[in-house]
């Protein structure tokens, strides 16, 4: 009666329609870019928010106080990464995949460092004064006095 019609759907309209479901199913605020205590930037959150994806992107390699930038990622299966590529960066993982293996194949550059714990992220945040990652607020409970949220997404 119906058919298979409903298998015809293009995948990427499949991806994109997982992605906008994804990206509604978090309540905004529930996860934060976290810096090192020291680093004095601020901005207001627009700003902000296209300065880290600048930095996330290695097309900004300083802060604007000329200190060098280190970018700590996540797991590209955690929550908190998903989370950034869509709401911070405006892209889905393929076309992140696809970003960074244009720029390592055009300029040698490679995607930021994966940690794989947040104690080990908080640990380089506070050692690291231009160091910034990103966590989802439910991965701790208390953030050390070594670091300091810059922006909540």
């Amino acid at each position: 009666m119906f058919g298979k019609s409903y298998l015809r759907v293009p995948a990427s309209m499949w991806g994109a329609a997982l992605l906008l479901l994804f990206a509604q199913s978090s309540i905004a605020g529930d996860f934060v870019v976290v810096i090192n205590a020291n680093n004095t930037y601020s901005a207001d959150s627009a700003k902000v928010a296209a300065e880290v994806k600048r930095m996330f992107l290695r097309q900004v390699e300083k802060w604007p106080d000329g200190s060098g930038v280190l970018v700590l990622d996540r797991a590209s299966d955690s929550e908190a990464h998903q989370r950034f590529v869509v709401s911070v960066l405006g892209m889905d993982a393929a076309r992140l995949a696809h970003y960074w293996a244009q720029l390592k194949q055009t300029r040698g550059v490679t995607p930021p460092r994966n940690v794989s714990t947040m104690s080990l992220l908080l640990r380089y945040l506070g050692r690291k004064p231009g160091a910034l990652t990103f966590a989802a607020k439910s991965e701790y409970s208390e953030l050390p006095p070594t670091v300091r949220v810059l922006m909540e997404y």
